[in-house]
């Protein structure tokens, strides 16, 4: 796991890295329930997808409840945004904005790129581009998007 960071307030949100066993596995398996795929994601499937890799987990929380979880690890000379979900009573509020910022202030100077598959003319792909994410390829029915870190002044 991906160290250096502890935790973020952000308003009323709480951001942290957590290990992934140190999520609760019952709210993790309901946020996962709530990500926009045909396929479900399982717990088994993330456990299986983050053996090995160099990972990081980000955990939005209010008032202690769990409330996002978004999952990225690295390919390469890249951290790939494979998984995000937010409890739906709380859309709507900028939490992927900001899990987002942290994700990518993170990634400068460990990464040469952030990299994110998103569904093909979506909203996401249109918010992807505003904040400097490129289409580099096509699978299936969504589009690879990728953004080229470096050090900001």
């Amino acid at each position: 796991m991906i160290k250096n960071f502890s935790w973020w307030a952000i308003g009323v949100f709480v951001f942290s890295f957590s290990k992934i066993e140190e999520l609760p596995k019952e709210e993790f398996k309901k946020l996962l329930s709530y990500v926009p795929r045909k396929k479900k994601i399982t717990l088994d499937e993330v456990y299986n997808r983050l053996k090995d890799k160099d990972y990081v987990i980000l955990k939005g929380e209010n008032k202690g409840k769990l409330i996002a979880v978004y999952v990225a690890y690295a390919i390469e000379d890249s951290l790939y945004l494979w998984v995000g979900a937010v409890d739906p009573t709380y859309r709507g509020r900028s939490i992927t904005k900001m899990a987002l910022d942290l994700f990518e202030t993170l990634a400068i100077g460990r990464y040469s790129k952030l990299t994110i598959k998103v569904p093909k003319n979506s909203r996401l792909e249109k918010h992807m581009e505003k904040r400097g994410f490129r289409k580099v390829g096509e699978l299936g029915d969504a589009v690879i998007m990728k953004k080229t870190l470096g050090l900001q002044s």
